[in-house]
């Protein structure tokens, strides 16, 4: 996987914060013993989220909303290298995933949704007495019937 140009918050997933103008590799990205390859990826305002064949979410970015799904840390609220990311105990493999400014979306090829991030506004699809969605959950979705 390639990116190019950066702000402060490690979003490129290169091990660092610093400006680049060129395209690069982000070498840990590779996973050369295993065969896994990066499928989809998704960019949010200061954050990066990318799929593998195997099923595997991985983050880098900020996460001050906890957009990479993982729980804030006092410590740590940048990660400049890709992070793996627990959903579920159960291995999926993504149709499809996209990231807000600050929150993050997944599908799987099951029809399951998982959500994590920001929910200030309800961009996570819960109420607003949840402002925040530490780790990815499970979005229930409802339907009203067939009425179509």
């Amino acid at each position: 996987m390639f990116k190019i140009h950066s702000l402060i918050a490690g979003q490129l997933g290169l091990g660092h914060t610093n400006q680049t103008d060129r395209v690069l590799c982000i070498k840990s990205l590779k996973f050369h013993r295993t065969n896994e390859k990066v499928l989809l990826a998704a960019c949010g305002q200061q954050s990066s989220l990318v799929a593998t064949n195997f099923g595997s979410l991985h983050a880098f970015g900020s996460n001050h909303r906890c957009q990479l799904g993982v729980k804030p840390s006092v410590l740590t609220k940048m990660y400049p290298s890709p992070i793996k990311i627990q959903c579920s105990s159960m291995r999926f493999s993504w149709k499809q995933i996209s990231m807000g400014a600050e929150h993050a979306c997944v599908l799987a090829n099951n029809g399951q949704v998982y959500v994590w991030g920001s929910n200030l506004y309800g961009q996570c699809g819960f109420e607003q007495k949840y402002p925040m969605i530490e780790t990815p959950t499970q979005l229930k979705l409802v339907y009203a019937g067939d009425s179509m």
